[in-house]
């Protein structure tokens, strides 16, 4: 069959459950003709502009692979995009040395959250897309209805509601002046002034402010008995908050305390709402990176060339030793070796899945040395007490999956350091914004980011505007410049 494309299941997912690979092996069929022509065509109009370097394309697994590997392998790029900004976040975490840091990510239609500890991004081996089971490894994220193109509408019970639906890029919010109609958070955010109408994009794109105070006031204010500006106050608020659920619920709802961590905020939307989700679950201190809009672009930057493999065994774990888990992780790297030929020396990360027989769910635990392969048991009884609430250690345990990550590493950039302030700081303006907390427009500092330096301090209530974004401070939050650009913002207790 010449000139079909072939997707077989043993090259995209190598582990048990036949319908979740099935479903994997079936989403990348009807999406590599696709994305082949489209990487077809990068190719080409990058050798026609005399590109002679090495084309690399990021994963959902947050790291990188060759173009002959995406191309056969597009299901393993899904959410490659999201999957860049956590990795960008890790990366920073290095810049700022902090061990514990929440990614967030604020786009046209979404927001999404993962979570960044010692440097390293958690990791599934499943996710869903429309319903859909894909058995690939992908970077954890929580995602969320509520990106800035989300529309907010009055429900059947008169109550105030936020998405699914979504404006999109096309028509977009109202204020574009795209033909859109129904108001989004968006809009919401121009009605309180918290986005400058005559400022959008540094000034090269002007919003219709007047046309979405319409929208408020037709589809959502009138609807509901309220003034424009508290229905718009409502829309942030909603906002705001199905955001901190999607934190809480890879926080809390692991284990985790969200106070322990540093918020890093960055997409269009997010540096507008990160302090008052942080103020809402007790975050005590928000990072917003330099050009927050294109962050996620940034991260695949910091990303590694990177293969995973797996290998189900299915045996009982007393049954195994060391030599054995030696043999099978040689056969896999010498796999990876033929995928990967002559990148050098790679980094290895081991790790097995492991679960108490006749159960169903497993924990995987990181294999740092095989010397203490005899020590799997007690890791696994200690870890399924953390994430389970008991251990049962008279129970036999099997062995499911040998895990295998190879890394090779690509130099990444660095952030360049601000010089200090050495006179004046510049005059600012201000405007009135709507402040949620203090319930009514409070008068702000609109402070340009372009003219911030290293150990600059900001008090709140302030805006610091950028061209893809606004980062919005209240009273009681103070704001100090990092040396390598970013915000790092201390905010007040709610």
């Amino acid at each position: 069959m010449p000139g079909v494309a072939i997707s077989v299941s043993h090259a995209l997912s190598q582990e048990w459950r036949e319908y979740e690979r099935t479903s994997t092996t079936v989403v990348n069929a009807y999406v590599r003709p696709i994305v082949e022509r489209y990487l077809a065509t990068f190719e080409q109009r990058l050798a026609e502009r005399g590109f002679r370097g090495r084309v690399l394309i990021t994963q959902s697994n947050g790291g990188a692979s060759s173009l002959p590997t995406a191309r056969a392998r597009p299901v393993h790029t899904l959410e490659s995009g999201p999957a860049a900004g956590a990795i960008g976040c890790a990366s920073l975490a290095g810049v700022l040395g902090l061990d514990r840091l929440i990614s967030f990510d604020m786009g046209g239609t979404t927001a999404k959250c993962a979570i960044v500890d010692n440097g390293m991004v958690q990791t599934t081996d499943e996710y869903h897309v429309d319903g859909r089971p894909l058995r690939v490894p992908v970077i954890d994220i929580r995602e969320v209805s509520a990106g800035g193109g989300t529309i907010a509408w009055i429900d059947a019970g008169g109550a105030l509601a936020l998405g699914p639906r979504s404006a999109g890029a096309a028509p977009g919010p109202v204020c574009y002046g795209l033909g859109g109609t129904e108001p989004t958070v968006t809009d919401a955010n121009v009605v309180l002034g918290r986005i400058d109408a005559s400022r959008f994009l540094g000034g090269s794109m002007p919003l219709d402010a007047p046309g979405a105070a319409r929208a408020v006031d037709e589809w959502l204010a009138a609807r509901v008995g309220l003034s424009r500006a508290r229905a718009a106050a409502g829309v942030v608020r909603l906002a705001d908050v199905k955001m901190a659920l999607a934190v809480r619920g890879i926080t809390t709802g692991r284990g985790l305390d969200p106070r322990d961590y540093t918020l890093v905020a960055y997409g269009g939307g997010g540096p507008l709402h990160a302090v008052a989700i942080a103020r809402e679950l007790g975050i005590p201190r928000v990072v917003i990176p330099p050009s927050p809009s294109t962050f996620s672009a940034w991260g695949m930057l910091a990303t590694d060339l990177r293969h995973d493999l797996v290998r189900t065994v299915l045996e009982p774990l007393e049954a195994t030793d060391a030599t054995w888990a030696l043999a099978r992780y040689a056969e896999m790297q010498q796999e990876v070796a033929s995928i990967l030929p002559g990148e050098g020396t790679p980094l290895m990360h081991r790790a097995v899945d492991l679960r108490y027989v006749g159960q169903e769910h497993t924990v995987t635990i990181a294999v740092s040395d095989l010397a203490d392969w005899a020590d799997l048991r007690k890791q696994f009884d200690d870890a399924h007490e953390r994430a389970y609430g008991y251990a049962a250690p008279d129970v036999d345990v099997q062995l499911l999956n040998l895990r295998l990550t190879i890394r090779f590493a690509i130099e990444r950039p660095r952030l360049p350091r601000l010089p200090r302030r050495t006179g004046p700081k510049p005059a600012f303006e201000t405007r009135k914004v709507y402040s949620v907390a203090a319930g009514d427009f409070v008068e702000h500092r609109v402070v340009p980011r372009r003219d911030l330096l290293a150990g600059d301090t900001i008090e709140g209530p302030a805006a610091i505007e950028e061209a893809g974004t606004t980062t919005i401070i209240d009273g009681g939050d103070t704001l100090v410049v990092e040396e390598h650009g970013c915000l790092v913002i201390q905010a007040k207790a709610g």
